[in-house]
């Protein structure tokens, strides 16, 4: 016969929970979950804001964190030539809490996630070229630039006006989408609308003709820097 259990056994194993089914799914530690996704999202601050208020000065320090150029910044945070200059120009508007609220959260977001900026990311001249490949002189008609644009750009590191950075941009997604032969059309099509029929050999947006032409002077309009009515006439010299 088999031996009888305990009674302080059998109360043990009342007292145990039933065992879950094989195919019974698991409980999620949820409180563990969502540390884990917290510290896998979370980013670091582009700038250290604390807990004061947004003030002026705090946008040129964020526009240059994320590297973007003044025109870009002012469209990323939507204020005039005029508000901008203020913020970082005039010490009553650097030092003092921003006066919109909404501009002070667009801040404080930004510097929390700078990868979703509005402003797209924009590609070198160097990057352009090897997309491109050939003379930098083809970069440059192709940027609606004349034929030395490109070296300047590579070899001399000169920036691109904010009209071309943005042309860069279209330009970049058309040659990896194995467009270059429509993006070379457009550029001939509005070449031969200025007179040029040679854009690509000759690397010139104008004609010889329009680049040989005189200046017309209109009569009774002064040219050049005027005379400064303070300086005081030439003494002549004893041999004169």
């Amino acid at each position: 016969m088999a031996k009888k259990k305990p009674a302080k056994e059998k109360r043990a194993l009342a007292a145990r929970p039933p065992a879950a089914p094989a195919d019974a799914p698991r409980a999620i530690n949820t409180s563990a979950l969502m540390a884990k996704l917290t510290h896998q999202t979370r980013q670091e601050s582009l700038i250290p804001l604390g807990d004061k208020p947004i003030i002026g000065a705090d946008l040129d320090a964020i526009r240059s964190a994320m590297g973007l150029p003044v025109d870009d910044a002012k469209y990323l945070f939507g204020i005039s030539g005029n508000r901008w200059n203020l913020y970082k120009r005039h010490r009553k508007y650097m030092s003092v809490p921003l006066a919109k609220p909404a501009l002070a959260l667009l801040v404080r977001y930004l510097n929390k996630n700078p990868d979703k900026s509005i402003i797209p990311t924009y590609p070198t001249a160097t990057e352009l070229h090897t997309l491109v490949g050939g003379h930098m002189k083809t970069l440059s008609v192709l940027m609606g630039m004349e034929g030395a644009a490109g070296y300047r750009w590579i070899k001399r590191s000169k920036h691109m006006s904010p009209s071309v950075r943005r042309l860069s941009y279209f330009l970049k997604l058309e040659l990896q989408a194995g467009r270059f032969d429509e993006w070379r059309e457009m550029v001939e099509t509005e070449a031969r609308a200025r007179g040029v029929t040679d854009i690509f050999q000759s690397g010139a947006w104008t004609t010889p003709e329009s680049r040989t032409k005189t200046k017309v002077r209109r009569p009774g309009v002064q040219y050049g820097r005027p005379p400064n009515p303070n300086k005081k006439p030439k003494k002549a010299s004893a041999g004169e």
